[in-house]
């Protein structure tokens, strides 16, 4: 867990091999004319994975984990690479919670694609934070909090749930941006 990097099996009939990064990733800076303000996310009008650009310090990462776990194939050229672009909270944690300054808004994500695969149980817990029937300690553990202060200014602190690994998050500088 130290390094963040896990595989998946072979995919069956073609012993594709999976490898990845679960860790604290990368930023971008994109200026959002509708939000009035600059937001961190992938390019809005074309493929991320089109251009296969991965930093060389992922992509050394990667391949140091692959090293690892597969010395006899880890010098092999990568098929494919691509970032995977996914929001978080910095705690792991899923946000199921009335938008506390927002009235009428409910707000029920997992981020990163996390909350899919919970989903054929998940849906209860939202119904039990949404009629205010969950435990105190299940919605305190899944509150939106909203930014105040100096967190407000962009700067997260991303803990984690103990399942990343590697570095901290980084922003990309615009010479990696512009490669995506």
């Amino acid at each position: 867990m130290t390094s963040g990097v896990f595989v998946f099996p072979p995919t069956p009939g073609t012993n594709i091999l999976k490898l990845a990064r679960h860790g604290y990733g990368f930023a971008t800076e994109v200026k959002s004319e509708a939000m009035g303000r600059t937001v961190s996310g992938p390019r809005r009008d074309s493929s991320n994975a089109a251009s296969g650009y991965v930093p060389d310090d992922a992509d050394a990462a990667l391949r140091e984990g692959l090293r690892s776990y597969f010395p006899s194939v880890c010098d092999r050229p990568w098929m494919n690479r691509r970032l995977c672009w996914y929001t978080d909270t910095p705690s792991g944690d899923f946000i199921i919670d009335r938008h506390p300054q927002l009235d009428g808004l409910f707000v029920a994500t997992g981020g990163a694609g996390h909350a899919f695969k919970f989903l054929p149980v998940l849906g209860k817990y939202i119904v039990d934070c949404f009629e205010n029937t969950a435990s105190t300690q299940l919605r305190e553990k899944w509150r939106l909090k909203v930014p105040s202060g100096p967190s407000a200014s962009g700067e997260v602190n991303m803990s984690g749930d103990g399942s990343r690994g590697g570095p901290p998050l980084r922003k990309l500088s615009v010479a990696e941006q512009s490669k995506l």
